[in-house]
C-alpha cells in the first residue's frame, strides 16, 4: 500500500501528467524536420520585456540553440535547462560570439517576470568560457502567444499537448542554421558538448571551428538514434577514395621515375 501511494503521489507531481498514454503518448514528442525553416520574423517578448525576433538575436552567420521550455513546470523543463547550463559550461565555442542560445515558452500564460527568474536561476549556473560576466546573458528567455509560439514549436516538430494546468512534453534542443533551417536537434535532459560542438559546427556551415572540426564532418554523421555522430559511410567511401587515387598516383610516379633511371644507366 505504501509503495502504490508512492508511486500515485509520484505521478501526480511529476511533470506532463498522462492520464490517456494511449492517445496523448501520440501526440507529444519530436518528429524529425531537418531542412525545414523556422520564421525568423515571429515577434517574441524576451525576459526585459522588449520586442524581438528570432532573427534579430542570430549573430550573422552564426548559429542558433533552440531550447523549447517553460517556466512553470514542475520538473522536465528544469533539467532540461540544467542539461543546457552543464553544456554551455563544457563548450568551447563562445556564447554571444560563434552562436546564440534562445529558451523559448511554449505556455501562453508565461510571464516575463517568470522568464527573467528564470535566466538569473540558470546562468548563475554557468561556468567556463561562457560563465563569464556578460557573456552568459546571449542565453535568451522568451515568451510568446498561442500562436506564434505553438507556430514555432510545430516548425520545430516539437509535439505537447496541455493536461489540466501543465503540458505533456518531451525535452530537446535545436541548432539552427544563420538562414533559419534546422539542421541538428538533440534530444533528452543531457547533452555531450562534443556533439553539440559538431553539430553547431555544421549548423554554421563552415563559419566557425577548425579544419580539422571539418575533416571530422567530413567522415561523420549524428545518428540521433545513437544519440551521437557515428561513421558516414558515404563519406568513409568518398575519403578512402580519395587517399586510394593519391597512392595509385604516388606508385605511378615512382615507377616511372625507376624507369627513367633505369634507361638513362643502360644509356651509359
Amino acid at each position: 500500500m505504501l509503495l502504490l501511494a508512492g508511486v500515485i503521489f509520484t505521478a501526480r507531481v511529476c511533470d506532463a501528467a498522462i492520464t490517456d498514454p494511449e492517445v496523448q503518448l501520440k501526440e507529444v514528442g519530436i518528429t524529425s524536420m531537418l531542412g525545414n525553416r523556422i520564421d525568423l520574423s515571429a515577434a517574441f517578448i524576451n525576459e526585459h520585456g522588449e520586442a524581438v525576433t528570432l532573427g534579430s538575436l542570430i549573430i550573422p552567420g552564426r548559429p542558433l540553440i533552440v531550447v523549447p521550455a517553460y517556466y512553470t513546470c514542475p520538473r522536465l523543463c528544469g533539467l532540461l535547462l540544467k542539461g543546457v547550463t552543464g553544456l554551455l559550461s563544457d563548450l568551447t565555442l563562445k556564447l554571444g560570439t560563434e552562436f546564440s542560445v534562445v529558451t523559448v515558452s511554449f505556455n501562453p500564460e508565461d510571464t516575463t517576470e517568470r522568464a527573467r527568474t528564470k535566466a538569473a536561476e540558470f546562468r548563475a549556473q554557468v561556468t567556463g568560457l561562457n560563465g563569464q560576466n556578460g557573456v552568459v546573458d546571449n542565453w535568451h528567455f522568451l515568451i510568446g502567444t498561442k500562436e506564434n509560439s505553438g507556430a514555432l514549436m510545430k516548425s520545430l516538430g516539437f509535439h505537447f499537448k496541455k493536461d489540466e494546468q501543465e503540458y505533456s512534453h518531451t525535452a530537446a534542443i535545436f541548432a539552427i542554421t544563420p538562414t533559419g533551417a534546422i539542421s541538428q536537434f538533440f534530444a533528452g535532459i543531457s547533452f555531450q558538448a562534443k556533439d553539440v560542438r559538431y553539430g553547431l559546427i555544421e549548423a554554421s556551415q563552415g563559419a566557425i571551428g577548425s579544419v580539422i572540426d571539418q575533416v571530422f564532418l567530413f567522415c561523420f554523421n549524428y545518428d540521433h538514434i545513437a544519440g551521437k555522430y557515428v561513421w558516414a559511410a558515404f563519406g568513409v567511401m568518398r575519403t578512402g577514395g580519395v587517399i586510394t587515387l593519391l597512392l595509385l598516383s604516388y606508385l605511378i610516379y615512382r615507377l616511372y621515375k625507376t624507369e627513367k633511371s633505369r634507361k638513362a644507366l643502360g644509356s651509359i
